[in-house]
Parts: structure tokens; sequence; C-alpha cells
């Protein structure tokens, strides 16, 4: 009995530290993408060159959009691998 609790308490802890990983990436990812596009903007007429930060920053931005993506079928994955154990 005791093992089931404590299985069923880490599998409650894997979903919410998924659940916790997509959401925190999804909003670095926007930040990411709005300093990108503000970053754009105050440089718009300006004879700047932004390569070198605009290019990692969008970088960034995919790479973060894709772990979230990741992290939400993991998280769905494992939500489903409980419900069929129960």
């Amino acid at each position: 009995m005791r093992h089931r609790i404590e299985d069923h308490v880490m599998q409650d802890d894997t979903t919410k530290l998924l659940k916790s990983v997509k959401y925190l990436v999804a909003a670095f990812g926007a930040l990411t993408a709005l300093g990108v596009a503000t970053l754009m903007y105050i440089s718009w007429d300006k004879d700047e060159d932004i390569t070198g930060i605009v290019v990692p920053a969008l970088l960034l931005a995919i790479i973060s959009l894709f772990v979230a993506i990741v992290a939400a079928g993991f998280q769905r994955s494992h939500a489903q691998t409980i419900e069929d154990r129960q």
C-alpha cells in the first residue's frame, strides 16, 4: 500500500514538473520574441546592425517553442500513462 502511495505522489510531481517546464519555457520564448520585436522597432530607421542580437534571440525563441511542445507532449503522455494504470 505504501509503495502505491509513493508511486502516485511521484507521478503527480512529474506531471507538475512537466507542466511548469512547459509554461516557463513558453513564457521565456514569448518574452524573447517580444524583446526582439521591441529592438527591431527601436532601430527601425537607424543605420544600426542588430543582426548579432536578433538572430541568437530568435534562435532562443524557436528552441524554447520546441522545448515547450516536447514538454507538453511528455506531460500528455505521462498523464495518459497514469490514467491507464488506474
